[in-house]
């Protein structure tokens, strides 16, 4: 059976996909689970911002859930965000996901109420891990949350929730990484975006969930595998690859969730509608942009193969 042992490296951000009518479409999530495991992904991570979770009432999570866990036939750790405003939907969520049999639960900080104090943070995040009663990891994501996390805070929750064994921090760069290791301790596992990943993961970083490489994971699972193998070469010129990658992305973010959207679907995922509500078409030229600027972080995993 899979273990938190296992969640480090391409810690996967699944997206959710949806029908014509904002229904789970399920044979596409199914697909997608299995193909991110098929090309390496080391764990999966459902319903956080690319997983739609927050667009998604609790019955639909529910089966997603469901539907992910079948998909996955135990060959690798699957995590749901139970995060919701208020901890007695995410203890629902977090108990459903303990009796059909996930490794782990995630939990984003409760949002839309951005003034909550530290105490009530770590209430919230207790009631629901002592419902839930499984490894917990947070998700600290101060863009849609609404407030930071900060590493003071965060180690009190570790306090209060020994279960807690890891963290994703949304945003930041190595220093980010260096202050939550000094707060938690280097066997509490730091996940950062990708751009981070070398050095990050010969300091301790434990590996990333990254959104964007879901349009492009064999790449993040090449890059962990050249760092785990010591070639410090080959990461080198992976890193820069995605360096490139993020800056191209970067350029188009005014355009919103349609380019996931569009990037998904020229990964080859039949989607009919992402995300759960609606958008505008890209341009011819940004749609260009985007097909160039994956075509040329796929092709870095090509050149690089030895």
């Amino acid at each position: 059976m899979p273990s938190v042992d296992d969640i480090r490296g391409m810690f996967v951000p699944v997206p959710t996909p949806f029908t014509l009518d904002g229904d789970l479409d399920e044979a596409m999530f199914a697909e997608m689970v299995n193909h991110y495991i098929e090309v390496g992904g080391n764990a999966m991570f459902l319903f956080g911002s690319v997983g739609q979770g927050a667009s998604m009432p609790i019955t639909m999570r529910k089966r997603a859930l469901e539907v992910a866990l079948e998909a996955a036939a135990n060959r690798v750790p699957v995590v749901p965000n139970v995060g919701t405003v208020d901890p007695f939907s995410g203890r629902e969520l977090g108990i459903h996901a303990r009796e059909h049999g996930a490794t782990a639960v995630g939990l984003v900080g409760p949002y839309y109420y951005s003034d909550r104090s530290t105490e009530e943070l770590i209430a919230h995040v207790k009631m629901v891990d002592d419902a839930t009663q499984l490894p917990l990891f947070i998700y600290n994501n101060p863009a849609y949350q609404g407030y930071s996390i900060e590493p003071a805070a965060m180690a009190r929750i570790r306090d209060a929730v020994p279960n807690m064994f890891g963290l994703k921090i949304a945003k930041g760069g190595i220093n980010d990484i260096l202050r939550y290791q000094t707060a938690m301790g280097r066997d509490f596992k730091l996940f950062a975006p990708q751009e981070n990943l070398f050095p990050g993961m010969l300091i301790g970083q434990a590996g990333s969930v990254s959104p964007p490489l879901a349009m492009a994971m064999e790449v993040g699972v090449a890059f962990v595998r050249a760092i785990d193998a010591g070639d410090h070469e080959e990461a080198l010129r992976l890193q820069i690859a995605l360096y490139d990658f993020a800056q191209s992305l970067a350029k188009l973010h005014k355009f919103g969730r349609t380019v996931q959207f569009e990037g998904l679907k020229y990964a080859g995922f039949d989607l009919k509608m992402y995300p759960r509500w609606p958008t505008v078409p890209l341009t011819t030229d940004a749609l260009s942009d985007l097909h160039d600027c994956i075509d040329r972080v796929r092709s870095s995993v090509a050149v690089g193969v030895r």
